[in-house]
């Protein structure tokens, strides 16, 4: 599970942060030299008009 916040340092107005993103993963170890890695993230515009959110499948 991951969490993070980006947070922009070259702008004259002030903003607490800019997008959020979340992610969440399982791997696992088919054998030695193989392994399945699957995630899912959720990127989201904060403090904007028309905010995006982005859905994020991995495999």
């Amino acid at each position: 599970m991951l969490f993070e916040t980006f947070h922009p340092i070259w702008q004259d107005e002030y903003q607490p942060c800019e997008k959020i993103r979340f992610v969440g993963g399982l791997e696992y170890s088919i054998n030695k030299h193989n392994k399945l890695d699957i995630g899912y993230m959720i990127q989201k515009e904060v403090f904007e008009k028309n905010p995006y959110t982005d859905f994020v499948f991995k495999l």
